[in-house]
């Protein structure tokens, strides 16, 4: 299993028959109309739990298309970016509701592509799906890419159960600050931010992400800073600190000395802590820093990176 997958998405498609003339292949048979229907039930990396991930109202896009991804690039699609929104369902998963609504009308397998969150924009080009990162943290999106999963056998509308695994295409910066356990006194965190430094270029904030690779291509100038303000404050203390989240475009080369920094409100003042000199972020990766603050400065204490996993809800 390919460590980067997170969500697998089952998509159930029920059939039936039906007659259309304008889907009729040259060879004399009989046209299968197959409805796409989907449900969630979605297992992590490493677990054998079922769960719902995705919560209600959650809309993805999707793209299908026959043969592999170069009729994608080519625009041969025969459905492009299909919203399909999750909706309630009394009888367990949630239940997906495509507009318009998909169905398989050939014995020709065919691909399937999903990007998250969905896009209203008309047309738009599978290899660069607008992403923008918020200069407001928390409104940044949780963009995700996805496609049929490894193994999976054909999809058509003989065999129309598909398995959708879906990726993460940002990185995510996990800050924990303690309070120095030779120092007391009250310490309130409000605020982090991350961002470029005077004249750097490195962090990228809008550009367009590829559906099937997940890579994002960042915008020329759009090198601003994203602040994740932090309310109500948090109270440092010695031996317990809480995750603060912050999701950035990867960066696909690494950090330039001195171009990338970190800055921490504390108490109404500013503390600094510049990013080291090749540090890298890939999408997928989660990274946790960890750090002491003795009262005068922040001081770097630690930095685990793993597979981002998201936290789960179970039913």
């Amino acid at each position: 299993m390919n460590k980067l997958l997170l969500i697998t998405i089952l998509l159930i498609i029920f059939t039936g028959c039906h007659e259309n003339q304008q889907w009729m292949s040259k060879e004399k048979s009989i046209a299968r109309k197959s409805v796409l229907e989907m449900t969630t039930r979605s297992y992590t990396a490493g677990s054998s739990v079922f769960t719902e991930i995705l919560p209600e109202g959650s809309e993805i896009g999707l793209f299908i298309t026959y043969g592999n991804q170069d009729s994608l690039y080519k625009g041969a699609s025969l459905y492009k970016n299909v919203k399909s929104k999750a909706v309630g369902s009394s009888k367990g998963p949630l239940k997906w509701k495509q507009t318009p609504q998909v169905f398989l009308r050939s014995n020709r397998p065919v691909m399937i592509y999903a990007y998250s969150p969905y896009k209203v924009q008309i047309p738009l080009d599978p290899t660069s799906i607008p992403i923008k990162i918020s200069p407001i943290a928390a409104e940044t999106p949780f963009y995700k890419y996805g496609r049929l999963s490894q193994g999976q056998k054909e999809v058509n509308c003989k065999s129309p159960l598909a398995k959708l695994s879906m990726n993460y295409a940002l990185s995510l910066l996990s800050f924990e600050i303690y309070q120095d356990s030779n120092i007391n006194g009250l310490f309130k965190l409000t605020s982090i931010q991350i961002g470029n430094r005077a004249g750097g270029n490195t962090l990228q904030y809008t550009g367009t992400m590829d559906i099937v690779t997940g890579n994002i291509k960042g915008t020329p100038g759009a090198h601003k800073a994203t602040l994740l303000t932090i309310d109500p404050s948090v109270t440092l203390r010695h031996a317990k600190a809480e995750e603060q989240n912050i999701r950035i475009v990867p960066t696909y080369s690494p950090i330039r000395e001195k171009e990338v920094e970190a800055i921490f409100t504390i108490n109404g003042r500013t503390y600094k802590y510049i990013i080291p000199e090749g540090t890298c972020w890939n999408k997928g990766y989660k990274y946790s820093y960890k750090f002491y603050f003795d009262g005068k400065e922040i001081k770097f204490h630690d930095l685990v990176a793993c597979i981002w996993i998201p936290k789960l809800n179970k039913k």
